[in-house]
């Protein structure tokens, strides 16, 4: 191909089986057996198709693990060719492409070795937790927003409140599991809220949900669960806490940009 032609698809996903175009960068890391193994096993279980990157003299500036595996696979090639010096110059690209889902991202810079993102990815599988919240569990946060969903495209993502996500998943698992509570974003952003009050106790909630588990499937949104609950925990109980304004005070904000 022409380099005229290359220039006019740049950034154009294509697909090929001509697994002998594709060329190594000098420099790139060595290929991760294991690694290899790791994706075989997942894209049998489900192919994303994520693409490769190349550059414009065919070499791949990212994704070579994906290409070995789907070699391995037999599985035709996409890729996305642009003028990409490094994977961090995929990565911006990747920031402002609007078909990519969230899940793309987290595996791309899982591929890229970056450690945080296999945190975030091992908690959405413990905690059954949905890409989103995971990540603001982890970021100390109550909500996405448009700067944290940013950070997490570019690869700047960092994990600053890993004992929070644990200590909140732990207690989800238990709802979910005895209670069979769909984890949906809602239910757990107002439980997220609701546990960080400082005079809860989760003994007493647990306890007041013996008699009152019902009460869990009456909410649709964060405020609804909010409320559901404040009536659980405090009953009648004459030691009641606002759990309402505690969640109307907070650093809270509906979510942003949701893709």
């Amino acid at each position: 191909m022409s380099k005229a032609k290359k220039k006019t698809e740049n950034n154009v996903i294509h697909e090929t089986r001509d697994y002998s175009m594709f060329k190594t960068v000098k420099g790139n890391r060595s290929i991760d057996k294991g690694h290899v193994k790791r994706l075989v096993r997942e894209m049998k279980k489900k192919d994303l198709e994520l693409p490769i990157f190349i550059n414009e003299n065919d070499e791949v500036v990212d994704g070579q693990h994906t290409l070995e595996a789907r070699k391995e696979l037999n599985k035709p090639i996409r890729y996305i060719r642009g003028k990409f010096e490094n994977e961090f110059d995929v990565a911006v690209m990747n920031a402002n492409r609007k078909n990519w889902p969230m899940t793309a991202y987290l595996n791309f810079h899982i591929e890229n070795g970056k450690k945080d993102y296999g945190i975030v990815k091992a908690m959405t599988r413990q905690y059954s937790l949905p890409l989103e919240c995971a990540m603001f569990l982890l970021s100390g946060r109550y909500s996405m927003w448009t700067p944290l969903r940013d950070d997490f495209k570019q690869g700047k993502f960092k994990i600053t409140h890993l004992q929070r996500c644990n200590d909140i998943g732990s207690s989800l698992m238990y709802l979910k599991n005895n209670f069979n509570i769909k984890l949906t974003r809602g239910f757990i952003t107002a439980y997220a809220v609701v546990s960080e009050h400082p005079k809860f106790k989760w003994e007493r909630f647990k306890n007041a949900l013996k008699s009152k588990s019902a009460l869990l499937l009456r909410g649709t949104n964060t405020e609804d669960f909010v409320r559901v609950f404040d009536k659980i925990y405090n009953g009648n109980s004459p030691n009641k806490i606002n759990f309402i304004r505690y969640f109307i005070d907070r650093d809270y904000q509906k979510d942003e940009d949701v893709e």
